[in-house]
């Protein structure tokens, strides 16, 4: 909601941070962050955690650091402008990744994002997807995120939803794949 010059949070990003409720010593991933406003709300609540957001805008990566400079210059805030399936994160790794209303996930078959994600979360990683669309039920929007999901090879662990600032909004907590071992020769 952006009220004169400021970007306020909204009962959907709270929602979402609630649900994501990060810990102060997390290491935490935000997909697609626009104006930053979650990262802002995660910030707040890490000591010594940080928060990597990609955004494949140049703008909205430029309107997330304005806003967020000191969690930026205190090191609990990085940002990269890029697309999450060709993001280079190094050997990063995630206690917990999270998307809000990214249509990536909803909207198409999420591969590639999915073998990023598992990559990079911690063995213990968990993926929280947000979504909400205009017109559409959140059990119908559940319903495709966890599509996107299993087909992928992914566990669902919990669907949340909840109707906020008009919509409903659903919420699918997933983990990875469990990698294989090498097989014994």
């Amino acid at each position: 909601m952006i009220e004169g010059d400021e970007i306020v949070p909204n009962d959907r990003i709270a929602w979402a941070v609630d649900v994501l409720s990060p810990g102060a010593s997390e290491e935490i991933l935000e997909i697609g962050c626009g104006h930053g406003v979650a990262v802002t709300m995660v910030c707040d609540r890490l000591i010594d955690g940080r928060i990597v957001a990609v955004d494949r805008s140049a703008t909205m990566i430029e309107a997330a650091k304005r806003r967020n400079a000191v969690h930026l210059a205190a090191g609990r805030a990085r940002f990269h402008t890029a697309e999450l399936a060709s993001a280079d994160l190094g050997e990063a790794r995630f206690d917990k990744a999270y998307a809000l209303r990214v249509g990536a996930f909803a909207r198409k078959d999420p591969a590639r994002e999915l073998v990023v994600l598992a990559r990079h979360l911690s063995p213990a990683g968990r993926l929280f997807l947000f979504h909400d669309e205009p017109g559409h039920s959140a059990d119908d929007i559940a319903r495709r995120l966890e599509a996107g999901i299993r087909c992928n090879a992914w566990t669902v662990k919990a669907v949340l939803t909840r109707r906020l600032d008009g919509c409903d909004v659903a919420c699918v907590i997933a983990l990875p794949p469990k990698p294989v071992a090498a097989a014994k020769r």
